[in-house]
């Protein structure tokens, strides 16, 4: 079980590019067939299970690889959906992104 402490260090792991970064799907089942299989049964999609593939070859055991690809895949929809949010606020409004932008820059600085 990955707890709070796991979930900020793992957010805080980055990669860079290394001798995994290139290898597909196939080519990281090859290189660890047992862990290959209990990852698929965690994460359906295959462009997860190779980032998780990648993160267990960088030297995370299953679990960790496993949570550190939920925990991205959680950061990218939380992105999307503010971007998503903003777009809809623009619209509703009428007003272009710029506009927003200053509006929004203009609401902190009074909330500093």
């Amino acid at each position: 079980m990955i707890d709070r402490i796991d979930e900020l260090e793992l957010a805080d792991l980055r990669s860079g590019r290394d001798q995994y970064s290139n290898l597909n799907l196939p080519a990281l089942t090859q290189l660890k067939p047992l862990e290959a299989a209990q990852i698929a049964e965690a994460l359906p999609l295959e462009v997860e299970q190779a980032a998780a593939l990648r993160w267990l070859l960088r030297g995370l055991n299953v679990e960790r690889a496993v949570a550190k690809v939920v925990l991205n895949r959680k950061a990218v929809e939380a992105i999307r959906d503010k971007q998503r949010v903003t777009k809809d606020l623009r619209e509703s409004v009428g007003i272009t992104d710029e506009e927003l932008k200053r509006w929004m820059d203009t609401t902190r600085r009074r909330e500093l």
